[in-house]
């Protein structure tokens, strides 16, 4: 749509749900997470739609909430079953590592500016706070 809310443009059309839409930094590619596989996997498309491609699947664990690093080539995502660990994958699908593995709930995963961390949501101290570790899973302090 235009800045100003006008002339919406319907990207995706199926009968499941396709949530939480990220743009990549270049603004060429939205992730995404869609469960027309019967759970939520992370897909990757065109801006119009087009080239639609499932990314990452983690089984019966689901995948949501997708997070582009800066420089466009990784993605950070949860799983989505209770405890829920924070992963990263690369635009080409490879490389999928659980970061966290951790019996807390870690989730909503954003990566900083530089690409040197990765934000997170965790209840591993009890209650949900904001936690930061290195982008390769390291150093997790709240």
């Amino acid at each position: 749509m235009l800045p100003d809310g006008t002339q919406p443009t319907r990207i995706t059309d199926n009968a499941v749900n396709d949530k939480a839409p990220v743009w990549s930094h270049s603004k060429k590619i939205i992730a995404f997470h869609s469960g027309e596989n019967g759970r939520p996997e992370i897909f990757l498309m065109n801006l119009d739609g087009t080239e639609r491609r499932l990314l990452a699947s983690l089984g019966q664990a689901g995948a949501q909430f997708p997070s582009f690093s800066h420089s466009g080539n990784e993605l950070c995502f949860n799983s989505m079953i209770a405890p829920r660990d924070i992963y990263i994958v690369d635009v080409h699908g490879t490389g999928l590592t659980n970061l966290t593995k951790h019996p807390g709930d870690d989730l909503r995963c954003d990566w900083s500016p530089k690409g040197n961390n990765i934000v997170f949501t965790s209840n591993r101290d009890g209650n949900a706070e904001i936690y930061v570790m290195n982008a390769d899973g390291s150093d997790p302090s709240g």
